[in-house]
């Protein structure tokens, strides 16, 4: 069966010494039991087993697997390849008596010494999907009004589209003018205060509370001579 191959047996590690280890290559396919996965899954991986004070300690290097999904942009399905560089997972010969999480369990068999990596290769597969599967970078979809695929050609609905909204659709157009207009009121506030902070008065004003402009009319008034 499938799944078997992820199942090894590991006596003699079991009853060696501590610090003996062995390494294990896996080419093959197999039955993850998983929905979102497909029946027979490709898996890749070199796997390393050290033998521990209570426990194997299990570390997959250069684990890569192939995943059948379809474009979120084209619907078209695809095969994307997951690379996992490392992963690492702590094999327990007895159950502890606190157990935090179940799914980060992970025992012995210590009945037919083995261990059995199903559960440890699916999490990681799971764990490395892509948030918006994409059969390309480049891929631009299928047109929103009829439906046809843009990578093949172009319907002109989309072109459209946008030259639409390009002239319509300007939120920022007035960002400049109010950005310049809270610039100058935060400029002519900041002048207010330093001078008031330096015991001085704003520029225009006099110690009086007069502006230059109110001292130069009263100024330009004529002196009238009493006779």
């Amino acid at each position: 069966m499938p799944k078997a191959i992820l199942t090894i047996n590991v006596g003699s590690l079991v009853e060696g010494v501590e610090g003996e280890h062995t390494t294990i290559h896996i080419d093959e396919k197999v039955d993850f039991n998983e929905k979102s996965l497909p029946g027979l899954t490709y898996v890749k991986a070199k796997i390393n087993i050290m033998k521990l004070e209570d426990e194997l300690n299990i570390a997959v290097e250069n684990f890569i697997t192939k995943i059948n999904f379809i474009c979120s942009k084209c619907l078209k399905p695809f095969t994307h390849e997951i690379k996992i560089p490392f992963a690492e997972r702590q094999f327990l010969f007895e159950q502890p008596r606190d157990i935090e999480d179940l799914d980060d369990l992970y025992l012995v068999d210590m009945k037919n010494m083995t261990i059995d990596l199903t559960e440890l290769f699916r999490q990681e597969i799971l764990l490395h999907f892509p948030l918006n599967p994409l059969c390309s970078l480049k891929c631009k979809g299928l047109c929103y009004v009829c439906g046809k695929d843009l990578n093949k050609n172009s319907c002109g609905h989309a072109s459209a589209a946008a030259e639409t909204a390009k002239d319509t659709h300007k939120p920022m157009a007035h960002l400049k003018e109010l950005f310049n207009r809270a610039f100058a009121e935060g400029e002519h506030s900041s002048i207010e205060i330093k001078a008031s902070r330096l015991g001085g008065t704003p520029p225009n004003k006099s110690s009086n509370g007069e502006t230059a402009s109110t001292k130069e009319k009263s100024s330009a008034k004529p002196n009238k001579k009493k006779i």
